[in-house]
């Protein structure tokens, strides 16, 4: 079990170490993060993995920031990529740790951290608590897919644009005008302290 992981494969995004994935999850998978690159340019890389009983969450999401870390998940400048890591037990599979972790920029873009959490409680959790991995995984997959468009990005891009005139030009515009009343007021009640 990684960290340090192997080396990725080229034009690989999903790596069922643990081997708990079927087939046609792992074709239906790659498509989908396919169609997600070819979209938006972001990258989604799934990892399974067998760990020792045991391993906490904070554990689990530092594995899955160090495959982020050593492999270059997302493209440079951008931060854009997305890992979604089981760590699941050895010896028994059905139960781990699964983290979807994003990069700044995927975060900011397409699925923040409480989006992520509402996917794995919501989405998720249900199915692993049947040992459902795959069902777990493709259902994940289809709502990062959902979010992971260039109409949700520009939405996204138009509103922190409007938070950055909002605070670049309104706030101090507003800063000169209370400061502007305040001496107004000052010379016409007097300079009497």
């Amino acid at each position: 079990a990684g960290p340090p992981f192997p080396n990725p494969v080229k034009n690989q995004a999903v790596y069922d170490e643990a081997g708990v994935l079927r087939p046609a999850t792992i074709a239906q998978v790659v498509a989908t993060i396919d169609a997600i690159e070819n979209r938006t340019g972001a990258e989604v890389v799934v990892y399974t993995q067998l760990v020792p009983y045991g391993v906490t969450t904070e554990e689990a999401e530092g594995h899955a920031s160090a495959l982020m870390d050593q492999w270059g998940v997302g493209r440079a400048g951008i931060d854009d990529g997305l890992v979604i890591l089981f760590d699941l037990h050895e010896g028994d599979p059905c139960h781990g740790q699964v983290q979807l972790y994003a990069g700044p920029g995927y975060r900011a873009t397409y699925l923040s951290n409480e989006d992520r959490q509402a996917i794995f409680e919501n989405d998720m959790l249900p199915l692993l608590r049947g040992c459902d991995i795959d069902g777990a995984l493709l259902v994940a997959m289809d709502a990062v897919d959902a979010n992971a468009t260039p109409e949700y990005a520009s939405r996204i891009t138009f509103f922190r644009q409007l938070n950055a005139v909002l605070g670049l030009v309104i706030a101090p515009l507003l800063f000169v005008l209370l400061v502007g009343w305040g001496v107004l007021n000052w010379f016409r009640t007097g300079r009497d302290p």
